[in-house]
C-alpha cells in the first residue's frame, strides 16, 4: 500500500475515535446522572462477565485472524471463510455449554444459567463486531471501519435513553443498549466482508496456524481479564454494586480519556508494523517501533499527568455527584495505570505478537494477575476503592517492567531517553507555571490553558521531531 493512501486515510481513524470518545464521555456524563450507582454497578458486573467469556473463548481467535491476514492475503476468500466458520464453531461451543448447564443444573442454579445465556449473547455480539473491525482495519478499509466506530456508541446511547424513557423504572436499559448496539453494528459489516468469498473453502492448515499461535493467547487474555476486572468483582464481593458503580464510572471515564489516543495510534501504526515485519525489513521495523514509543511518551505521558493534576475539575464536569466518592484519589491512580497499560499493550506486547512468543506474555500476565488478586484481597477490605486502584496500578507497573525486560531479549527496542527527559522537564515547567497562575487566584480555566500552552510550545520548539515524523509518514 502506498504512503499516500495511508496518509489520506489516517485522518479517518483520528476523527472516528475522537467522535466515538466524545460520545462515550457524553454517555458517562448522562448515565452517572440518570442511573443510580447500584444500576450502573450491576451493568459493570455484567460487562465483566461478558469480558470473561470474550477473553476466554473469542479473543485468541480474533488476534490470530489479525496476525495472519497478510500471510494468507493472496487466498483471501479461503482465509475469510475459514475465519468466520471457526468463529461460528466457537459460538456453537458456547451454546453446547449453556445447554449442558441448563440440563444438569438444579432449580436453584437456573438463575445463574440465565445470566450465563445473556452473557453468551452479549459476548457473541461484541466478538463478531470486534472480528469485523479487526479485518476492516488490517485490510485498510478505513471508511467503513471509522463508520462502525461512530455508529456503535450512537446506537448504545440512543437505545439506552429510549428504553429509559419508555420504561423509567427498568434496571436493564444499559444491558439492552449494550447488546443491541453491538448486534446492529455487526449485521452489515459481516455481510460486507463475506460477500465475495463464495469461491473460498475451509482450510484446516489455517486453523492449525490459528491454534498454534492463538491457544497461548487464551491464557494470556484470561490472565489479562483477571488483572483488569478482578478488582470490581472483589469490590462487589466485599461491599455492594453501588461501590462497583462508583469505581467503574471513574475507571471507564479515565480509560476513555487516556486510551482512546493510544488506540488510534495503534490502529494507524500497527498494520504497517505487521506488514513491515512480514516483509523482513528490519530497519524500517525499528524505525516504526521507535516512532510508536516516542509518540506514547510525547503525547500520552503528558496527557496522563494533566488528567491527574486537574482531576477535581475534570470529574466535577463529567462525573455525577453520587459517583464522585474518592474521585480525587482514584483519578490520579487510574491516569498513570492506563498510561502503563497502554505502553505495555500498544508497544512492548507487539514484540511477543510479531515473534509469535505469546507464551511469554501469558506468563507475565499470570504473574501480574496473581499479584493483583492477592493484593486486592488484602487492601480492598481495609482501604476500599483506593485499595483496588493501588493494587491494579502496581500490578500494571510490574507487568510493564517485565514486558520491557523480556521484549528486549527478543527484538532490539530503542528507548529514547532524551525524549523522555525532555517530556518530563516540559511537563514540570508547565506545572510550576500553573502553580504560579493558581497563586494569583486566577480561574482554573486559565490554569488549564497555561499548562496546555506551555507544554505545547516547548514541545513544538524543542521536542517536535517525533510529531513531524508521524505527520510526514501517516498524515501529510
Amino acid at each position: 500500500m502506498s504512503n499516500n493512501v495511508i496518509k489520506s486515510k489516517s485522518f479517518i481513524y483520528l476523527f472516528s475515535k475522537i467522535f466515538a470518545a466524545l460520545f462515550q464521555l457524553l454517555s458517562i456524563y448522562l448515565f452517572t446522572r440518570i442511573f443510580s450507582t447500584e444500576v450502573y454497578g450491576d451493568f459493570i458486573l455484567f460487562s465483566s462477565y461478558v469480558m470473561f467469556i470474550c477473553s476466554f473463548v473469542f479473543w485468541w481467535h480474533r488476534l490470530s485472524v489479525y496476525r495472519y491476514y497478510h500471510k494468507f492475503k493472496k487466498r483471501y476468500s479461503t482465509f475469510i471463510k475459514t475465519s468466520y466458520f471457526s468463529f461460528y464453531a466457537l459460538c456453537i461451543f458456547l451454546i453446547v455449554i449453556y445447554l449442558f448447564l441448563n440440563i444438569f443444573s438444579s432449580t436453584g442454579l437456573l438463575k445463574v444459567s440465565d445470566i450465563f445465556l445473556l452473557s453468551i449473547l452479549a459476548s457473541t455480539f461484541r466478538s463478531i463486531f470486534d472480528l469485523n473491525q479487526n479485518l476492516l482495519n488490517i485490510n485498510r478499509d478505513d471508511t467503513f471501519f471509522g463508520l462502525n466506530i461512530i455508529i456503535r456508541p450512537l446506537f448504545f446511547l440512543g437505545v439506552c435513553l429510549f428504553v429509559h424513557n419508555v420504561f423509567p423504572n427498568s434496571q436493564y436499559a444499559l444491558l439492552i443498549g449494550f447488546m443491541s448496539s453491538f448486534a446492529i453494528s455487526s449485521i452489515y459489516s459481516s455481510y460486507y466482508i463475506q460477500r465475495n468469498t463464495g469461491d473460498g473453502s475451509f482450510d484446516k492448515n489455517i486453523i492449525k496456524k490459528f491454534i498454534s499461535y492463538g491457544f497461548p493467547l487464551t491464557g494470556l487474555f484470561f490472565f489479562d481479564y483477571i488483572l483488569t476486572s478482578s478488582d470490581r468483582i472483589i469490590i462487589g464481593y466485599f461491599f455492594d454494586s453501588k461501590m462497583v458503580g462508583i469505581y467503574g464510572a471513574n475507571y471507564d471515564f479515565i480509560k476513555q480519556i487516556i486510551l482512546f489516543l493510544v488506540i488510534v495510534q495503534g490502529l494507524i501504526i500497527y498494520p504497517e508494523i505487521n506488514r513491515t515485519y512480514e516483509k523482513g525489513n528490519q530497519i524500517e521495523l525499528g524505525n516504526l517501533m521507535s516512532l510508536n514509543f516516542n509518540l506514547l511518551i510525547v503525547i500520552i505521558l503528558p496527557l496522563s499527568i494533566f488528567v491527574a493534576f486537574f482531576n477535581e475539575f475534570i470529574t466535577s464536569i463529567f462525573i455525577g455527584d453520587s459517583f464522585n466518592y474518592s474521585s480525587s484519589l482514584l483519578i490520579p491512580s487510574f491516569s498513570f495505570m492506563f498510561f502503563f497499560w497502554g505502553l505495555k499493550i500498544y508497544h512492548f506486547d507487539y514484540v511477543f505478537f510479531l515473534r509469535e512468543k505469546t507464551k511469554v506474555s501469558m506468563k507475565i500476565l499470570f504473574f501480574g494477575s496473581l499479584f493483583n488478586i492477592c493484593l486486592n484481597l488484602v487492601l480492598i477490605p481495609r482501604y476500599e476503592l483506593m485499595g483496588a486502584a493501588f493494587s491494579t496500578l502496581l500490578a500494571y507497573l510490574i507487568c510493564l517492567v517485565l514486558s520491557v525486560y523480556k521484549g528486549r531479549s527478543l527484538m532490539r527496542l530503542n528507548i529514547n531517553k532524551p525524549i523522555i527527559l525532555k517530556t518530563l522537564s516540559f511537563v514540570s515547567i508547565s506545572i510550576i507555571i500553573t502553580f504560579i497562575i493558581e497563586s494569583m487566584n486566577l480561574h482554573i480555566g486559565y490554569q488549564i490553558l497555561t499548562f496546555i500552552l506551555i507544554y505545547s510550545l516547548l514541545t513544538l520548539f524543542f521536542n517536535s521531531v517525533t510529531l513531524k515524523n508521524f505527520l510526514k509518514r501517516f498524515v501529510f
